[in-house]
C-alpha cells in the first residue's frame, strides 16, 4: 500500500510517499512517532547540512526519506534487522531458499519494504556488498544511500572511519519508535551508544541520537536505562516545530498523541574518554 505525506512551510514543500505493508511485526506501518520524527527533520532541515544520518528501525522509511530528499545531508542510511540468513552468497542467491527461515523472511520484508519507499520517491538503489554484508547503495543529488541491516543489541560491522570501505559514522542518529518496549531499551541503547561514541571522536558537534516515541506505560524509566549505558537526554518539546496538533504532514494521523522527542547524547565523563588525540 503506498501512503503520501505532505510537508511544507512558507518558502517550500515536499511530498514523500512510502510503502506500508499489513504485517504481524508491525514495523512496516507508519506510527505517528515516525511522522513527527520526519516533521522535526523538515522543520530543522538545516540541521543536515553535509550531516552522516543513520535511522534505526527505519520500517517504512519516512524519516530517512525526508533527510534524502532535503537534499543536504553528506550520507543517509537506512537500516532495519540485519538477521539475513548465513547462506546467501555474494551474488545474492534466490530468496525461495530461505523463505522457511522466520528471521530471513523478515529481514527480506523490511529490506525490501526499503527499497520500494526508495523508488517511490525516485531513490534507485543497486545491489552491492560491505564487508560481507549485503546492500544497496547509490547516490542521490548528491546524497550517498545505502539500505542495510542492522540488529539492535550488536556492533554493526559495516561502519568505518574511511568511507571507501565502510558507511561512515553517524553524526546523527534517527529512532522512531524503537523504544516501543522495555525489552528491547538495552539492545537500542547498546548500538546507539557505540555509534555515538565512534561517531564523536575528534568533533566538535558530537553525534546525537533523535528519538521519537509513544508514551505507553508513566511506569517506565528512561532515564535509568539510558545512564546505565552512560546516555543522557533532553526533550525536545513537540509544540517547537509545530507537531502538537492533529493531521500532521497531511496524514490524518495526530502528532500529540503521547509522542515525545528526545535528543539523546554521551554523558560528559563517556564523551571526554572517547575524544581520541589529535
Amino acid at each position: 500500500m503506498l501512503k503520501t505525506f505532505e510537508f511544507s512551510d512558507e518558502d517550500n514543500a515536499l511530498t514523500v510517499k512510502v510503502s506500508e505493508k499489513m504485517d504481524p511485526s508491525y514495523g512496516l506501518y507508519t506510527w505517528p512517532s515516525s511522522i513527527v520524527l520526519a516533521q522535526y527533520l523538515w522543520h530543522n532541515r538545516q540541521l543536515l547540512n553535509n550531516k552522516n544520518i543513520l535511522e534505526l528501525g527505519t520500517g517504512t522509511g519516512l524519516p530517512s526519506l525526508v533527510a534524502i530528499m532535503c537534499g543536504n545531508a553528506k550520507s543517509v542510511t537506512l537500516s532495519d534487522d540485519q538477521r539475513q540468513p548465513k547462506y546467501v552468497d555474494k551474488h545474492y542467491v534466490s530468496w525461495k531458499k530461505i523463505f522457511n527461515d522466520n528471521c530471513a523472511l523478515l529481514f527480506f520484508r523490511c529490506f525490501q519494504n526499503m527499497t520500494d519507499s526508495c523508488l517511490f520517491n525516485d531513490v534507485q538503489t543497486y545491489e552491492s556488498e560491505i564487508n560481507g554484508l549485503f546492500c544497496r547503495q547509490n547516490n542521490y543529488n548528491g546524497t550517498s544511500v545505502t539500505v542495510i541491516g542492522i540488529t539492535w543489541g550488536e556492533v554493526p560491522p559495516i561502519f568505518s572511519d574511511h568511507t571507501s570501505t565502510g558507511v561512515p559514522f553517524p553524526d546523527i542518529i534517527l529512532g522512531s519508535d524503537c523504544l516501543f518496549d522495555e525489552s528491547v531499551f538495552d539492545p537500542v541503547l547498546f548500538t546507539a551508544r557505540h555509534l555515538l561514541t565512534r561517531g564523536s571522536v575528534q568533533k566538535a558537534d558530537p553525534s546525537r541520537f533523535l528519538c521519537t516515541y509513544q508514551v505507553r506505560s508513566s511506569k517506565i524509566s528512561l532515564r535509568y536505562h539510558m545512564s546505565q549505558w552512560g546516555l543522557v537526554y533532553k526533550e525536545i518539546p513537540i509544540q517547537t516545530f509545530s507537531q502538537d496538533k492533529y493531521n500532521i504532514a497531511n496524514s490524518g494521523m495526530p502528532g500529540n498523541h503521547k509522542v515525545k522527542m528526545l535528543e539523546v547524547t554521551l554523558s560528559d565523563n563517556i564523551a571526554r574518554r572517547s575524544v581520541m588525540p589529535a
